[in-house]
């Protein structure tokens, strides 16, 4: 009974937030607003932000029709997106991709192996700017393409750049787009009473408090056998506070120890676990009994290919959100915004490339959302319509956030473990201290990092 008066009144408040939104709308709002909230913009307008790959195409050299490109994925295309559009690629330029598949764990280490038999290998794809693989790269003015159309994507061939040079490109319209989203049972929401994220979040209302009364009531209610969320995402990245830096010269790194907004969140992360109420495991939200109150996984698992939580999809029950916005320190919240992203997808030409010239223009095809069926159910890209408008509408946001502290922190791992998972045995009164008793780990592993950086640039 309580159940079904809880489920009433959370479909009440829904319909009042529904006519409220439609009530507060305001034609001309700027979309820096927007993207801040969680409004997102139209179809239409995210639509400008694909490049147009039929004029890309006709631009196309000559020369290159009836070459090959090499592509190593970590999947294979046959029953993905994916397939259709390297077969229309190939089709309307006479150029044979030929894609090999290896596993995502070895991946890097299986390109290597490439370069040092002088494989020809055209594209490699990055998911973040990790140094291993940046070695494996050339800038991509090898390919003598010019990126500056606003279709690439800066903030993220940004992070690939060192120095002078940028070693992989990216689309900003694309299905390789992929921010850290939480996952959440609709029904398990309403059954609580509580607000539906995906609307808190459209109303710049999902904060990383509200996340925490939700995960406390949740546990409370459920037992100790319940657990809160999973934390995968850190309110660390929503602020963009890292305990490293980028120094003025755009290259190399130095350590930030104190900054104190990275300390609060941390802090504050390391509470709600020794409460509880958060964790790292995915355990038991795909479960017919539910574990968890929100799971945590990248954008990809939105698409009907993915294998992710596939019981709680099909019975129509799965949402996703964005992260929360951090809202425990004065002077921060939705304006502060920044989205998560678990990677930052680029596409960069190894050193063995052998058909560099046509990377760019096979790029503009592969990663253009454009060329994709972003239809929902079947045949279809997504498997609800609000997956596919939460997607879109965090597609537009401009702030992202990329935490090189592990990477930097962990390069020679010969030195000491600075591992973050470390942090669930930490008092959160001891945080200070237990990076002070470490910050020879770091400085010692970021002088090698740095000086690998150099050589790049």
């Amino acid at each position: 009974m309580l159940k079904i008066v809880k489920r009433t009144l959370a479909i009440v408040l829904a319909l009042a937030m529904a006519f409220a939104v439609v009530g507060c709308g305001k034609k001309g709002d700027d979309d820096d607003n927007k993207a801040a909230t969680g409004g997102g913009l139209t179809g239409v307008e995210i639509e400008k932000f694909a490049i147009d790959s039929e004029a890309v195409l006709a631009s196309m050299p000559a020369e290159l029709k009836n070459t090959k490109i090499v592509f190593l994925n970590w999947y294979n295309p046959d029953d993905r997106e994916e397939k259709p559009v390297i077969a229309a690629f190939e089709e309307k330029t006479g150029i044979n991709v030929e894609y090999r598949v290896t596993d995502y764990g070895g991946y890097v280490q299986e390109v290597a192996k490439m370069l040092a038999t002088k494989e020809q290998l055209d594209v490699m794809r990055m998911r973040n700017p990790e140094m291993a693989a940046l070695k494996l790269l050339q800038p991509i003015s090898v390919t003598g393409y010019d990126f500056s159309d606003k279709a690439w994507d800066k903030y993220t061939m940004g992070l690939y750049t060192v120095g002078d040079n940028c070693y992989a490109a990216a689309l900003r319209y694309t299905p390789y787009f992929l921010p850290t989203l939480y996952f959440y049972n609709k029904d398990t929401i309403a059954d609580m009473g509580f607000e539906d994220p995906y609307e808190l979040w459209k109303q710049g209302k999902w904060t990383w408090s509200k996340m925490k009364e939700m995960c406390t009531t949740w546990v409370n209610e459920n037992g100790t056998d319940y657990v809160g969320a999973c934390i995968w995402g850190k309110p660390t990245d929503t602020v963009g506070a890292s305990l490293v830096k980028l120094k003025d010269d755009g290259v190399t790194y130095d350590l930030d120890f104190t900054n104190q907004l990275a300390l609060d969140c941390w802090k504050f992360l390391e509470e709600g676990k020794q409460m509880g109420i958060f964790n790292n495991l995915n355990d038991g939200f795909d479960q017919a009994k539910q574990k968890l109150l929100f799971a945590c996984h990248d954008a990809s698992t939105v698409q009907q290919s993915s294998e992710y939580f596939s019981k709680t999809r099909m019975r129509g029950q799965l949402m996703t959100v964005a992260p929360p916005i951090w809202d425990a320190t004065e002077g921060y919240g939705a304006e502060q915004y920044s989205l998560t992203m678990m990677e930052n997808i680029g596409f960069g030409v190894p050193k063995t490339a052998k058909n560099a010239k046509a990377v760019p223009y096979f790029l503009a095809y592969l990663c253009n959302l454009a060329n994709y069926n972003t239809g929902v159910g079947e045949g279809g890209m997504f498997f609800s319509e609000q997956v596919k408008e939460a997607y879109m509408q965090l597609m537009t946001l401009e702030k992202r956030s990329y935490d090189a502290t592990n990477a930097v922190a962990t390069y020679d791992g010969t030195i000491g473990d600075f591992a973050w998972q470390l942090f669930h045995t930490v008092d959160p009164t001891q945080i200070n201290s237990w990076l002070q008793e470490r910050e020879y780990i770091v400085r010692t592993s970021m002088e090698l990092y740095n000086q690998d950086r150099l050589a790049l640039k």
